[in-house]
């Protein structure tokens, strides 16, 4: 795995820990990004490197959670009423054709 791989899985998990603290931010009444990262500050929650949080980077952050967010579940069907059988027909069951003429003798 190169660097740069292993640095996006660890961003990707990051913003995923960091779900509930955006949250308690949106609480707190934060509705942009600037006001994110200052709440964020304010909390003392530190980003993946240690550093404050800018608008930038609280952008960025919610991408990758919008990114890598779960699908969410289908809602629950009903399920399907069994289909009815369908009644013979006079001419029988379908047979392809090369093994109906041996079936009858004729080639």
């Amino acid at each position: 795995m190169t660097g740069a791989f292993v640095n996006q899985v660890q961003a990707a998990a990051f913003a995923m820990v960091l779900r509930e603290e955006i949250e308690q931010a949106r609480q707190n009444g934060a509705s942009t990004t600037q006001e994110i990262a200052d709440d964020l500050n304010a909390r003392g929650v530190p980003t993946r490197r240690s550093g404050i949080w800018h608008r930038a980077s609280v952008n960025r952050l919610l991408r990758r959670q919008e990114r890598y967010a779960p699908a969410p579940s289908p809602p629950p069907t009903e399920p399907e009423p069994p289909i009815a059988a369908e009644p013979p027909t006079e001419r029988g069951p379908y047979v392809p054709r090369g093994i109906r003429r041996r079936m009858i003798g004729t080639t």
